[in-house]
């Protein structure tokens, strides 16, 4: 998908501005996982903390808990840790349905190559046909 981004504001942007706008979207994409990843760190760690909380089981570490807890405690415990994993999902299923939103807002521009056969303008797919049909007469 990196790649994409690449392509297309090559085709997109005047050449000499092709690489400040690849180093913008390397920085996007560097910033991006980074807080992404300290917010999915946040919600989990506040998520856990709240649901064990509320259970009276109060700051044990993922490695600690079978010393700790056990018996029907311990299932109140593996329930928070997957409560929090799944708000920590949610928040990656609203990123994402985010930038799916954000990305069709953008437009779109056809960058295929345009070839010239025989003095007129022929798109990519149009040039295969044509090129399949020459072929095949020949």
């Amino acid at each position: 998908m990196a790649s994409g981004a690449y392509i297309a504001s090559q085709n997109l942007v005047p050449a000499q501005q092709i690489p400040t706008a690849i180093s913008i979207i390397i920085f996007c994409q560097s910033m991006g996982g980074a807080v992404s990843l300290i917010a999915a760190n946040a919600i989990f760690s506040n998520t856990l903390r709240n649901q064990l909380q509320q259970h009276t089981i109060i700051n044990p570490g993922a490695r600690s808990v079978r010393q700790l807890v056990s018996g029907e405690r311990l299932a109140v415990v593996v329930q928070a840790y997957s409560n929090s994993v799944d708000t920590v999902m949610y928040f990656g299923i609203a990123v994402s349905v985010a930038a799916f939103a954000f990305a069709r807002g953008l437009g779109w521009k056809d960058i295929r190559v345009e070839k010239e056969l025989n003095g007129s303008q022929v798109q990519g797919s149009d040039v295969e046909s044509i090129e399949r049909n020459g072929d095949s007469q020949g």
